[in-house]
C-alpha cells in the first residue's frame, strides 16, 4: 500500500506539471487580450520563462509536500490549502525573478499579469482534478471495488480497537475489517470470528486478503503455526507491535545486518536539509516580522509601563527542545506576583491588568518572542513551551508528553490555530503537537502561519476586574421547535435548573421562554427576521452559555451573536449532520455553514463516527467530543433490583427497545449489546 501511494504521488506530480504547463499556455491568450501581445509564445525568452516556471512549480510542490500521500489516496483536508499556498509561493519567487531580470516596465507588467492569470487557472484546475480523483476513488470504495478484506489475530482488546479506529470506513481506507480471531470474549470493537484453533476454518469462511497479528502473550511456536496456516491459504500476514501506541506515524525501518530495526520516533525534522530549511525560514521570517511589528511593540511597551509598576518585559523560564531550558520573553500582562513561575494562567485571572488583558486577548504580548526565534531558542511554528514545574507534572500523567520536545517550541502552532490555548485540554493540545511533529512539512508551517492572524484573538481572556457578579450562570437552551425540546431535552434542562443554573429555552412553539418562529428553510426571509429578534434577546439577556441542538437553530443563533458579547457555545450534532447517507449537496451546505461559524463555537458534541471524523477534519470547534448514542440517566445510579421491584417485575423481566433502524444513529450497537445484557 505504501509503495502504491509512492507511485500515485509520482504520477500525481507529473500530471500537475502537465496541468501547470497547460495553465501557462492558456493564460497567455486572456493576458494578450487585456494588455496587448508584448511577447509571443514562440519567443525564445517566453519559452525559457515557461520552462523555468514549470520547473519552479514542480520543485516548490515537492518542497511543500503538496503531493505527499496520507492514509487515504489523497489528504482531502489539506487539498484546499496546500495547492493555493504552493502557487502563491511560486508566484512570489517568479515575481522577484521578473523584477530582477526584465528591464522594460511594459514587458514586466505583461509577464506579471500572465503569471497571475496562469496561477489562478492552475489553482482552479489542479484542485478540481484532485477533488474529482478523490470522489472517484471514494465512490469505487463505496461500491466495493478494490476493497481489501482484513482480519485481526489478537489477544489484545486495545490493539483491536486501535485497528478499528485507524482503518475507519472503507470509503476512506479502502479496507474492511471482517472481525477478530481471539481466544478471549468481549471484542466489542468488532465481531469475534473464532478462536486461534479455528483459524483455518475462519480463513476458509471469510476469504480475507490480509491477516494482522497483534499478539501480546502468545508462544512463538503457536505464532509460527498460525502464520503457516495463513500462508497455506495465501493470506498475507502483517505484524502489529505490541507497543503500537508509540508508533503514531510512518516509521523509518533501519537494518543492522539482517535484523530490521524500527526508529520509534523518526520525524521529518531529523533530516539535516529539513532542519536547515526550517531554521532559514525562522531567521528570515523573524527579521521581517520584527521590522513590521516594531511600531506595535513600541506602543505596547508604553502601555505596559503606564498600566502598572514593574518591568516592561516578562521573563520566564520555559522548557525547549530536548528538555533544554531557556528564558522566554513576553510583554508583562499581570501585576508582579509571587506565582508567576508556578501558577497556571487562566482566561479569567485576577492578576491581569486591564491593558494586559487586551494584550493577551489580541496575542500582542507574545511579539517579543520573535527575538527568541532569532536567537534560535524558539521557532515561528511548533509546540508551545511549558513551565518546568508543569513539564515534570505532565510527563508523569500524559503518555508521550515528552515527545513534543523533539522539536523547537513555537510562537504559534497547530494547537493554537485549533483554539487549544490557555486553560484548555492538555491532552488535546499534546495530540495536536505530536501530529505536527510527525507530519511536518514546509507547507504545513506556511499554512499555520497564514491561519494564525485569524485565530489570534483569544475570546477566553476576560478581565475579572470589571466582570459583573452573578449567583448562578445563565444558559440558553435552543432548538428549532419545542417538540424537539420536549421529546429529548427536558431531563437535561431540569437537571441544570436543580443545580442552580438559570436555564431559558428558545424554540418555535408554546412553552418556550423565547418563542422564535423558525422556518424549516436555512436561508428564508422569515429566518432573517428571526435573527433580528434573537440578536435583541442576546443583547438584553447576556447569557453565559448557549446550548444548541438542531442545525437550523444552531446556524441562525450563532449568526446573531453581538460582536462585543459572545457566550460560550456548545453545539450538539444529533447523529445526522454529516452522515454519508445524507444527500451530498445538503451535507456540503451544512458543512460550509459550520466552517463559517466555527469561530463562534467552543465545543461540538457528536454522536456517530461520521460526524466525529468530519468535525475533527475541518476543526469545527476547539473541542470536539464524542458521545455514543442519544440519552442519559441524570442523577445518582440506582440498583437494577430496586427498579424491577418498583415496576412490579422482580425476578422476571422483559427488555423492550424502540428505535429507528438507521445507519445515522447507534441502534446497531444497542442491538449487539442485548445478548450481553440478558446474560
Amino acid at each position: 500500500m505504501k509503495r502504491g501511494r509512492g507511485y500515485l504521488a509520482f504520477i500525481d506530480n507529473g500530471v500537475d506539471t502537465v496541468l501547470n504547463m497547460a495553465a501557462f499556455v492558456l493564460a497567455y491568450y486572456p493576458t494578450a487580450a487585456l494588455a496587448g501581445p508584448m511577447v509571443t509564445l514562440t519567443d525564445r525568452g517566453a519559452l525559457l520563462g515557461l520552462f523555468f516556471s514549470v520547473v519552479l512549480t514542480s520543485v516548490i510542490y515537492q518542497i511543500l509536500g503538496v503531493n505527499d500521500q496520507g492514509r487515504a489516496p489523497f489528504r482531502r483536508g489539506r487539498t484546499a490549502s496546500a495547492v493555493p499556498v504552493a502557487n502563491l509561493c511560486c508566484l512570489g519567487v517568479l515575481s522577484l525573478a521578473v523584477t530582477l531580470l526584465i528591464s522594460s516596465a511594459e514587458v514586466e507588467r505583461f509577464v506579471l499579469l500572465w503569471a497571475i492569470m496562469a496561477f489562478l487557472i492552475s489553482t482552479a484546475v489542479i484542485m478540481l482534478k484532485r477533488q474529482t480523483v478523490v470522489y472517484i476513488i471514494s465512490a469505487l470504495y463505496r461500491r466495493g471495488a478494490a476493497i481489501k478484506r482484513v482480519i485481526v489475530v489478537s489477544d489484545s482488546h486495545t490493539a483491536i480497537e486501535a485497528l478499528v479506529r485507524e482503518l475507519g470506513s472503507p470509503a476512506d481506507s479502502g479496507a474492511v475489517l471482517l472481525g477478530a480471531v481471539s481466544d478471549t470474549d468481549g471484542q466489542g470493537a468488532c465481531e469475534r470470528l473464532g478462536g486461534s484453533s479455528e483459524l483455518s476454518s475462519v480463513l476458509e469462511r471469510t476469504s480475507p486478503d490480509y491477516a494482522i497479528f497483534a499478539l501480546e502473550s502468545c508462544p512463538c511456536e503457536e505464532i509460527i503455526r498460525m502464520v503457516n496456516v495463513c500462508d497455506d491459504a495465501c493470506v498475507k500476514v502483517y505484524f502489529l507491535p505490541t507497543a503500537h501506541g508509540y508508533f503514531r506515524s510512518a516509521r523509518q525501518v533501519e537494518e543492522v545486518g539482517s535484523l530490521p530495526l524500527i526508529n520509534v520516533h523518526s520525524t521529518p525534522l531529523d533530516r539535516p536539509f529539513n532542519i536547515f530549511l526550517k531554521r532559514a525560514f525562522d531567521i528570515a521570517g523573524s527579521l521581517l516580522l520584527i521590522l513590521l511589528s516594531s511600531p506595535v511593540m513600541l506602543l505596547a511597551a508604553i502601555g505596559v509601563k503606564l498600566s502598572s509598576r514593574g518591568p516592561i518585559l516578562f521573563r520566564q523560564t520555559r522548557v525547549g527542545m530536548l528538555g533544554r531550558k531557556f528564558v522566554m520573553l513576553k510583554f508583562r500582562s499581570m501585576v508582579v506576583n509571587s506565582e508567576e513561575n508556578t501558577a497556571w494562567s487562566r482566561g479569567e485571572d485576577r492578576r491581569k491588568t486591564a491593558f494586559g488583558n487586551f494584550l493577551r486577548r489580541t496575542s500582542i504580548d507574545e511579539l517579543p518572542q520573535l527575538f527568541n526565534v532569532l536567537r534560535g531558542e524558539m521557532s515561528l511554528v511548533g509546540p508551545r513551551p511549558e513551565l518546568p514545574v508543569f513539564v515534570e507534572k505532565f510527563k508523569e500523567e500524559i503518555p508521550l508528553y515528552m515527545i513534543k520536545h523533539y522539536a523547537k517550541p513555537g510562537m504559534t502552532g497547530l494547537a493554537q490555530i485549533k483554539g487549544l490555548r490557555g486553560d484548555t485540554s492538555i491532552e488535546e493540545r499534546i495530540d495536536a503537537d505530536l501530529y505536527y511533529i510527525e507530519n511536518w512539512t514546509p507547507g504545513l508551517d506556511i499554512s499555520i502561519l497564514l491561519k494564525t492572524p485569524f485565530r489570534a484573538v483569544n475570546r477566553r481572556e476576560v478581565y475579572s476586574g470589571k466582570r459583573e457578579k452573578r449567583e448562578g450562570k445563565r444558559i440558553l437552551y435552543a432548538a428549532s421547535s419545542m417538540g424537539h425540546i420536549k421529546n429529548f431535552h427536558l431531563p437535561y434542562i431540569n437537571a441544570l435548573r436543580e443545580r442552580g443554573y438559570d436555564v431559558r429555552v428558545m424554540a418555535r412553539g408554546d412553552g418556550a421562554d423565547y418563542s422564535v418562529p423558525f422556518e424549516k428553510k436555512l436561508f428564508s426571509r422569515k429566518n432573517a427576521r428571526c435573527r433580528r429578534q434573537i440578536r435583541r434577546i442576546l443583547k438584553r439577556e447576556k447569557f453565559d452559555a448557549v446550548v444548541l441542538n438542531t442545525s437550523l437553530a444552531a446556524f441562525h443563533i450563532r449568526l446573531s451573536y453581538p460582536l462585543w458579547h459572545r457566550p460560550r457555545t456548545v453545539n450538539f450534532v444529533h447523529g445526522y449532520l454529516f452522515s454519508q447517507d445524507m444527500p451530498r449537496i445538503k451535507a456540503w451546505a451544512l458543512l460550509l455553514c459550520e466552517i463559517f461559524l466555527r469561530g463562534r463555537t467552543d465545543t461540538v458534541i457528536t454522536m456517530n463516527s461520521d460526524d466525529l471524523h468530519t468535525a475533527k477534519r475541518y476543526s469545527l470547534a476547539p473541542r470536539v467530543l464524542f458521545c455514543r448514542g442519544v440519552g442519559a440517566v441524570i442523577g445518582p445510579p440506582r440498583e437494577p433490583s430496586v427498579i424491577r421491584r418498583e415496576l412490579g417485575c422482580d425476578g422476571v423481566f422483559a427488555l423492550a427497545f424502540v428505535g429507528e433502524l438507521s445507519t445515522r444513529k447507534n441502534q446497531e450497537f444497542l442491538i449487539r449489546a442485548m445478548p450481553r445484557i440478558l446474560s
